[in-house]
């Protein structure tokens, strides 16, 4: 779906500023301005297992051989994920994930702006052939964050 909407906008920031660049060109110039939206949600997908692996992670440091050993002076450790029960714990990951969401789309606006900067010369022709893109990016923003705040089950 983000390969056909970013081919899309595209077309349409090209058509808008009536562009003789071809298309394969401009998305090839433009695909890259998406890596930092992908990058946040990877963040925000992987932050709960992360919360729960970095405690393995850290049982073992303690303890690599399983022997009992204590080398971090931890005590006696036990993984938890009772974080996951308090409202104020799973609003703050939440939160978290929202902002991871949010400011990869924002660097992928930036991003996108300053390729058209350079590449199309003028800013009146940047901000023009982005303005599709750029209406895309909040959509699909808001599709991510209804998705993040669906329940599950």
């Amino acid at each position: 779906m983000a390969g056909f909407g970013l081919r899309t906008s595209i077309w349409l920031g090209l058509a808008l500023i009536r562009s003789t660049v071809p298309l394969s060109r401009a998305f090839c110039l433009f695909s890259p301005s998406i890596l930092p939206i992908a990058l946040g949600y990877h963040i925000a997908h992987y932050l709960p297992s992360f919360l729960v692996d970095s405690q393995y992670a850290l049982s073992v440091t303690t303890d690599p051989m399983g022997t009992g050993a204590d080398f971090l002076q931890l005590g006696t450790y036990y993984v938890t994920t009772g974080f996951f029960n308090s409202q104020d714990s799973v609003r703050l990951i939440w939160l978290t994930q929202a902002a991871a969401v949010v400011g990869g789309h924002i660097l992928a606006v930036m991003l996108a702006h300053a390729i058209a900067l350079r590449h199309f010369g003028t800013t009146r022709h940047a901000a023009l052939s982005q303005e599709p893109l750029a209406l895309f990016m909040v959509l699909y923003t808001l599709f991510g964050l209804w998705l993040l705040a669906s329940p599950r089950g």
